[in-house]
């Protein structure tokens, strides 16, 4: 019966209205509960504080008898002995941590009151564990006033862990608040850039179809043929250039191959003077075909008789047919250095008369600008979609985040109030396309 009558006449308390807050407001907001905690736990500790105040006044109250007590109380011999060394050491002791006033903020307060306690327990541990006998009703006092300070102190330390606790808790939201806005604002960032990228591909598509539309003109006109007839041309002499460089590379890496093992020779034979000039030789059969073979030829002339001579002495072997051919007969290498550096020249200049013809016909270097002008839009066209791509996949990621910490913020924020929040954020702008 008793049940029902309570049930029937039992209020239920009505939730706490929401709070509704704009984003740029929170930082006001966090500044505001973390004003009203430091109140709350001044408040909330003062009792403490003035009963802490009363334990160390009790405990220099307490103090005082011992600090006169004389021998003629104590009973026995050995505690006169006792109170003689131990008692000056523990009124020492005690002293030096009563100088320790505690003042200040909450915070500093109750760590040098909890200083002057853990001293006192230290003293009782270590003096006071011989004195207790000596003066029983002096330290009886002394004990009660420590428990007394003791018992404030634990008091305050629960207090003092919660609003750590709940000052932890600001310090996260305001966290949270700050990486909101950094990640908002790189939104914004990333957006912006990719709306002004969006742009400048808008105009380079435009004028790309400009120079394709300028390079189908220009490739109607009439030096359009004879252009594309000399690029054949051109091609195929830089393919024959291609392959008498290739000759050239391998007549150097044979010659090479015989002179250094000659070299060697010259150098066992301590003949130092034809070795050099043979290394010289060597130097001088460069990696590329060169422009004149006559540096070539006059070292060849005279480093060929002694390695023609090494060879017929068999004391340098040739290991292939191609360099049994280049060292058949002293001739023969020149020969062919000479014919291969000659046609590479000649193979040169005819590239070098037909693009002079190409430069030479009427709209040709038109459609040649017009041409690497449309060959660097589209690269530059290439790397933007890809920019594009990026930066679209950031920005999601971004916004994904921005929804994460939001709500995270709201969360900690009620936790904070004790109610639910609504922050008034704006919605960000949509990801261009």
């Amino acid at each position: 019966m008793f049940r029902t009558l309570r049930d029937l006449f039992r209020r239920e308390e009505a939730p706490l209205e929401a709070i509704e807050i704009r984003l740029e407001d929170i930082p006001a907001w966090l500044d505001a509960r973390e004003a009203t905690l430091d109140e709350e736990l001044t408040g909330k500790v003062a009792p403490n504080r003035q009963r802490i105040e009363a334990a160390l006044s009790s405990i220099r109250t307490a103090i005082e008898p011992l600090r006169t007590a004389g021998e003629t109380a104590v009973p026995h011999q050995r505690l006169k002995a006792i109170s003689r060394s131990a008692l000056p050491e523990f009124v020492k002791s005690v002293d030096q941590m009563l100088e320790k006033q505690p003042a200040g903020d909450t915070e500093a307060f109750y760590a040098a009151a909890a200083g002057v306690l853990k001293g006192c327990l230290r003293a009782l541990k270590g003096q006071g564990k011989y004195i207790a006998a000596a003066y029983p009703e002096e330290m009886r006092d002394f004990r009660a006033a420590v428990k007394d300070l003791g018992t404030e102190i634990n008091l305050m330390t629960q207090a003092i862990a919660d609003f750590r606790a709940r000052h932890a808790g600001v310090d996260e939201a305001r966290k949270s608040y700050e990486q909101l806005i950094r990640v908002r604002s790189e939104y914004a960032s990333v957006r912006e850039e990719s709306i002004t990228h969006a742009e400048e591909t808008r105009r380079d598509a435009a004028r790309i179809r400009q120079l394709e539309d300028a390079l189908r003109e220009l490739e109607g006109s009439p030096h359009h043929a004879a252009a594309r007839e000399l690029d054949l041309r051109i091609r195929a002499v830089g393919e024959r250039k291609e392959e008498v460089a290739r000759e050239y590379a391998s007549i150097r890496t044979h010659a090479l191959h015989v002179f250094r093992k000659a070299e060697k020779v010259l150098e066992k034979h301590l003949d130092h003077d034809t070795a050099e000039e043979l290394r010289r030789a060597e130097d001088a059969l460069s990696v590329a075909p060169p422009e004149h073979p006559d540096a070539i030829i006059g070292l060849l002339t005279r480093v060929m008789p002694t390695v023609m001579d090494l060879i017929g002495r068999g004391e340098v072997a040739l290991k292939n047919r191609e360099e049994q051919h280049l060292f058949s007969d002293a001739a023969i290498l020149r020969i062919e250095l000479v014919r291969t550096i000659a046609e590479h020249r000649n193979l040169d200049a005819d590239i070098g008369t037909a693009e002079a013809e190409q430069r030479a016909l009427a709209g040709y270097a038109e459609e040649q600008a017009v041409s690497e002008d449309l060959e660097y839009l589209r690269r530059q066209a290439a790397e933007r979609e890809a920019g594009a791509a990026t930066r679209k996949e950031h920005l999601a990621v971004l916004r994904a985040s921005a929804g994460t910490l939001l709500e995270d913020l709201k969360s900690r924020m009620a936790t904070i109030a004790g109610r639910n929040v609504t922050v008034r954020a704006g919605e960000l702008p949509r990801i261009p396309e």
